[in-house]
């Protein structure tokens, strides 16, 4: 009875080796989840802040992957200043395009106006270019326009930013209580129209409209004013991605 109780006792003192080994999994375990998520602090996290504080437009942060919008856009061409775009829409001898391509280039280039500022290359296209008075919806005979849009745009790597302008002057419309209701909506439809129908990457470009708070001429006469109301196609600088 002494015998059986002391071979009992000596398989039951090497328990405490099961213990040790389960408290060395856990701790393996534990270091392993620190590991990943610091790697998901550097990785991710950090990269999505960075790109919430460089954003600076209505409607502009999208999260989404960086590396894999650049991996789809390797085909397109930076555009680092206005010059880079004007020598897309103009036609050169060594250059094979197709007839379409050929005259949407040409419709743009005598419609657009390309100029530099803070925010990158903007491209801006009036208001009448698109819209009847006081209306958001794209004008059936200008809609290729937006096609020709979509088309140079579908060549650049750069973010983009579409934004509506008014003029200053009140707007009386059940529809759009105000300048900037208008300016948004004009935005939106713009947006939509070459997503859905040029087949721009939704993931690229962003909607917006500041109303009449962002004049570009200050004169109150007619022509100052029509230039005002206009849509502006914002392509960002690559530093402010």
């Amino acid at each position: 009875m002494g015998r059986k109780t002391e071979k009992q006792g000596s398989n039951n003192s090497s328990l405490w080796m099961v213990t040790f080994t389960d408290l060395i999994m856990l701790l393996l375990t534990f270091f392993v989840m620190l590991l990943t998520m610091k790697s998901l602090d550097d990785q991710h996290v950090k990269k999505v802040l960075k790109e919430l504080a460089l954003s600076a437009g209505p409607l502009e942060f999208v999260h989404k992957d960086k590396d894999d919008t650049l991996d789809s856009r390797e085909l397109t061409q930076w555009i680092e200043n206005a010059e880079t775009l004007l020598l897309m829409l103009r036609s050169r001898p060594d250059q094979q395009v197709l007839p379409e391509e050929q005259t949407q280039r040409e419709l743009l280039a005598g419609l657009v106006d390309v100029r530099e500022d803070q925010r990158g290359v903007v491209i801006t296209l009036q208001a009448e270019n698109l819209f009847d008075s006081g209306s958001a919806d794209v004008r059936a005979d200008r809609r290729e326009v937006i096609q020709a849009m979509g088309s140079l745009l579908k060549k650049v790597a750069n973010d983009i930013i579409v934004l509506g302008h008014t003029d200053s002057h009140p707007i009386q419309s059940p529809q759009f209580p105000s300048n900037w209701e208008l300016s948004v909506a004009r935005a939106l439809n713009v947006h939509d129209h070459l997503v859905k129908h040029t087949g721009l990457d939704p993931g690229q470009i962003a909607p917006g409209g500041f109303g009449d708070k962002l004049p570009r001429f200050t004169g109150l006469d007619a022509e100052s004013m029509a230039k005002n109301r206009r849509v502006e196609f914002i392509l960002k600088k690559r530093d402010s991605r």
